[in-house]
């Protein structure tokens, strides 16, 4: 994946490069869907990278809508409790 995107050609884009690694004809699928089983870890792989990124940037989005709401809240004198 990471090979895919440091070489690919110039003008196209990170995610295009992933996409065409992912999913184009040879492509990580493809060679998952041939019972290759190093390809299988590898999406594995990529599998558990999106959703840690996912998991973190929820976890950052709701820290902030927190520490943003519980300004709010404080300010007029209420608690957490009433937004929950």
């Amino acid at each position: 994946m990471v090979e895919a995107v440091a070489t690919r050609d110039a003008g196209e884009t990170a995610l295009a490069a992933f996409r065409r690694h992912l999913l184009g004809a040879g492509g990580l699928l493809d060679r998952v869907a041939a019972c290759d089983t190093e390809a299988l870890r590898r999406l594995r792989t990529v599998n558990r990278v999106i959703a840690a990124d996912v998991r973190e940037q929820a976890a950052r989005a709701v820290a902030l809508l927190e520490d943003g709401l519980g300004h709010r809240f404080h300010a007029q004198g209420d608690d957490h409790a009433a937004i929950k």
